[in-house]
């Protein structure tokens, strides 16, 4: 089999070119990996909400997270974002009148993980001397 630069090489015409090493880096943050969870619960407690008539919950997360890609170079990440995008995400799917009630309760799902995750993260795994304000 070929590799792509071997292949680029034998192009007439093109340069040789020589193969690098390239190494990924993936700095994955165990706390992100513990609350995860708290976040798919919001997302699926929002697609209930929705109820929406023809798109599955797949199809209703593409969207969301269309919305996210956008939202994220503006306001970042993070569980209020989050509330944003999925109250976005519901003014843009609703089949119904949008009411202010409505886009409460889709911000309750979001405000939800900061009352139950994030102290229990910190308190978990929060390094000594991190100067955070959660108890330990």
């Amino acid at each position: 089999m070929t590799s792509l630069n071997q292949a680029a090489a034998q192009l007439p015409g093109q340069p040789r070119r020589r193969a690098t090493n390239q190494t990924l880096l993936i700095d994955a943050d165990d706390t992100l990996w513990e609350n995860n969870i708290y976040f798919e619960r919001a997302f699926d407690e929002f697609c209930e909400f929705l109820s929406h008539s023809n798109l599955t919950p797949v199809e209703v997360r593409a969207v969301l997270d269309e919305i996210e890609v956008v939202n994220a170079k503006v306001h970042g990440y993070g569980s209020e974002n989050f509330g944003r995008n999925m109250a976005q995400c519901y003014q843009h799917l609703a089949e119904c009148e949008i009411r202010e009630d409505d886009l409460r309760t889709v911000m309750a799902f979001a405000t939800r993980i900061l009352d139950t995750t994030m102290p229990a993260a910190c308190t978990q795994y929060k390094p000594q001397g991190c100067g955070c304000s959660w108890p330990t």
